[in-house]
């Protein structure tokens, strides 16, 4: 019988397991640093294999990067992968993305670069939130967040954006 199968054709031939629980018995044998090895150069082969095309695979970037501890990508791709989510519209998958991507930063390196994709990452969560409806507290939250991070980094257009999220909010 057989374990794996090709599941596309050439240029880009792709295997899968031939059933879900094979993949996953395979996966949680795997010991935890192995396992999040394994995460690293999935990642790095997607990442290197398609370079002309990462925001077409932010998805599977973004899933690779935190199996495998890669914060700062984790972040990234998790951003890329919400403006694709925005852009087919489902606000809800949008909105858990960006909280994702805002967790993986909170385990970043914190540098200047994650710290503004952050910023942005918290108004866009507070205007997604808005499109559904909910401005609640959450909402409140992040654009207070914003504020203190581009405060902390020296950025004044980020900083005037989060005020201008505060003036525009009905708190």
């Amino acid at each position: 019988a057989q374990i794996l199968v090709s599941v596309t054709l050439s240029p880009d031939i792709e295997y899968d397991f031939t059933h879900a629980v094979l993949r996953e018995v395979a996966h949680d044998s795997l010991p935890r640093p192995r396992r999040a090895e394994a995460h690293r150069r999935v990642f790095s082969t997607i990442e290197t294999y398609h370079s002309d095309r990462l925001q077409d695979h932010a998805e599977s970037l973004a899933y690779h990067a935190v199996e495998g501890q890669l914060w700062d990508q984790a972040a990234l791709y998790q951003g890329l992968a919400t403006e694709r989510a925005l852009v087919r519209g489902p606000y809800t998958e949008a909105i858990g993305g960006i909280r994702s991507a805002l967790e993986a930063y909170e385990r970043s390196s914190r540098s200047v670069e994650a710290t503004q994709r952050a910023i942005d990452h918290l108004l866009r969560l507070r205007r997604v939130l808005s499109a559904t409806g909910e401005i609640s507290e959450e909402a409140h939250r992040a654009v207070n967040r914003a504020g203190l991070l581009a405060e902390g980094i020296g950025d004044r257009v980020r900083l005037g954006c989060g005020w201008d999220g505060r003036c525009a909010a009905p708190w």
